[in-house]
């Protein structure tokens, strides 16, 4: 399963309903499966439809995580304070969740444990995603700016150098980092504030692409070969990408999206109306 960000007070899943040989199969459906909680859910991750992670805000008590069995919902406490933006699930006895103060948590099938990374903690974790437990990215921002890209080997975390051609805000800052993913021939995609693009050909060195918008770009995600990002401001920015090169699939008169997917030849988004 694919990471769809949402925000806001409920869990909302679809539904794949399965019934009985002899009974007609319904089509798919949304159903709410969790409403009027106290903190908002911004990640959800998972590995099947029996193993979903959703995580979110901190309201005083520590930053709401919730796993789902297939069966129920259930909280699971992190020993962390601080909210958590994004969830990365890598298998059941595997997830990378981030956050504020520079914080990285791992899950190892019993606990979750804050790891070391770079920097004072001042930063905050935007976006997490990895192939391999020696191969995940995670990206962020300080404040909203001065972006940057750490590498998690196996061993350390460590930080990537940011290319020096980044778009600048007028103030010479450059801008903050919202997300990553990863294709299956190695290809990393970043994406940011001000309409900011990196690609990677080896996981490491990253340089500028033109993405022809100076709107944020909230969340990046693909399946493949195939890339999308979306964002936008009052509108929505919707570009899509094969072989390196990007192309703008704006729909006219649509809301801001801040959330894509992509999975078995389709693709989910959302976002705010």
């Amino acid at each position: 399963m694919r990471a769809l960000a949402m925000a806001g007070v409920a869990v909302v899943t679809l539904l794949l309903l399965a019934c009985e040989d002899d009974r007609p199969t319904p089509a798919p459906g949304w159903s709410v499966v969790a409403a009027e909680l106290d903190e908002a859910l911004l990640s959800v991750t998972g590995t099947a439809a029996s193993d979903v992670w959703a995580v979110g805000a901190d309201q005083g008590a520590g930053p709401l995580v919730l796993h789902y069995d297939g069966a129920a919902w259930s909280r699971i406490p992190t020993g962390h304070r601080g909210h958590l933006w994004w969830a990365h699930a890598l298998a059941p006895d595997d997830v990378f969740v981030g956050g504020a103060s520079g914080a990285i948590l791992r899950w190892d099938g019993q606990a979750f444990a804050r790891m070391d990374t770079p920097g004072l903690g001042r930063q905050t974790v935007f976006g997490i995603w990895g192939s391999a437990p020696d191969r995940v990215y995670a990206v962020g921002s300080f404040a909203g700016r001065a972006g940057f890209i750490w590498r998690w080997d196996g061993a350390r975390w460590r930080e990537l150098e940011v290319p020096r051609d980044v778009p600048l805000a007028p103030n010479g800052d450059w801008p903050g980092f919202f997300k990553v993913w990863g294709d299956d021939g190695g290809r990393v995609w970043v994406v940011g504030a001000r309409g900011l693009v990196l690609r990677s050909d080896d996981g490491e060195a990253f340089e500028v692409v033109e993405s022809g918008v100076d709107s944020a770009l909230f969340t990046v995600a693909g399946e493949g070969a195939e890339v999308v990002m979306v964002g936008g401001t009052s509108n929505c920015t919707l570009l899509e990408g094969r072989d390196g090169a990007l192309v703008d699939r704006t729909p006219e008169r649509m809301p801001l999206l801040q959330g894509v997917a992509l999975a078995g030849g389709q693709a989910w988004a959302s976002g705010a109306q």
